[in-house]
């Protein structure tokens, strides 16, 4: 019976302690665009790779960015300033990455309107 406990306690203790590694390294191809849910052409984008470094450094959309990871979001830091330049909630799945962006838009001096992206990236074998 004592060693039911112990195995048992060992169990539990590693689910709920269990990090899932999520691997960001290496290249990203982005497979299509959305804008609150409508597609969007990705044909005129010039730069449809992203490439995340093992030292926390990114390249998105030809420029060098700085990575961090916080539960469900992806903060990319501007590498000169260290200010936040995206701020993404992300899921990977079978190296599918899924990134949404909200992004407000001033209309006047009083309203805004929020504007929901999604940009899904197949990673590069």
């Amino acid at each position: 019976m004592k060693h039911f406990f112990y195995i048992s306690s060992l169990l539990v203790f590693f689910s709920c302690t269990e990090n899932k590694k999520l691997n960001f390294s290496g290249d990203w191809k982005l497979v299509s665009m959305y804008q609150d849910n409508s597609p969007i052409s990705i044909e005129h984008l010039n730069a449809k790779t992203t490439s995340f470094k093992s030292d926390n450094l990114v390249f998105y959309f030809n420029r060098l960015m700085r990575y961090e990871i916080l539960n469900d979001s992806v903060f990319f830091y501007v590498e000169e300033s260290n200010e936040i330049a995206r701020k993404f909630k992300y899921k990977i799945e079978n190296d599918v990455m899924s990134l949404t962006y909200l992004r407000k838009v001033k209309i006047d001096s009083v309203n805004t309107k929020k504007i929901i992206y999604e940009s899904n990236w197949k990673k590069i074998k």
